[in-house]
């Protein structure tokens, strides 16, 4: 698979996830006025399981191509120092930590989300990160709100970065690696 085709990936997993991000932010968050606590935990509850099973698809290959292409650039400026001295590779690391944060936030949502519901035992906590066990009781909504819109301003800073990086590549040729 050449670099071109990466991108492509990498692009189609980052509107797929920023997309369920926005629909989570935009879409769900305002039924909350309009349904009671229990109602809202409940259909929460369900779809943080469902996102869970479903938001791997996207995010391996979203940060495996990601990190793929970052590793591509490190190699190309000749080390990570060489990298960060241009504007690009600044950029572009930047973006990078920005997407680590945005990844740890999903990572650890089972548990910001349902402290407590793992069960005791190493096993059963590897096993709520991944499943999401437990029940909606355990499940916090007071955490929602504020979750979500800290992953969107993530991604939308990663999209600010990105539209600088294009900025920065057209007027380099940042992207040949031929």
């Amino acid at each position: 698979m050449d670099y071109s085709h990466i991108v492509i990936v990498h692009l189609v997993c980052a509107i797929f996830f920023g997309g369920a991000i926005f629909t989570e932010v935009f879409a769900l968050a305002p039924l909350r006025r309009y349904l009671s606590e229990e109602e809202f935990r409940r259909i929460e509850f369900l779809l943080f399981r469902r996102i869970r099973r479903a938001y791997p698809v996207a995010l391996v290959p979203l940060f495996g191509t990601g990190f793929w292409m970052y590793g591509e650039h490190l190699s190309a400026a000749g080390g990570f120092a060489a990298l960060i001295e241009t504007r690009f590779g600044l950029l572009l690391t930047l973006k990078q930590c920005l997407a680590l944060g945005l990844f740890s936030v999903f990572a650890t949502a089972p548990v910001l989300f349902m402290p407590g519901a793992a069960g005791p035992g190493w096993h059963n906590r590897l096993k709520h990160l991944a499943i999401v066990t437990g029940d909606e009781t355990q499940f916090r909504t007071d955490r929602f709100d504020g979750l979500h819109w800290f992953a969107f301003s993530l991604v939308l800073a990663i999209v600010g970065y990105v539209s600088g990086l294009i900025a920065v590549a057209s007027d380099q040729a940042a992207f040949d690696f031929r």
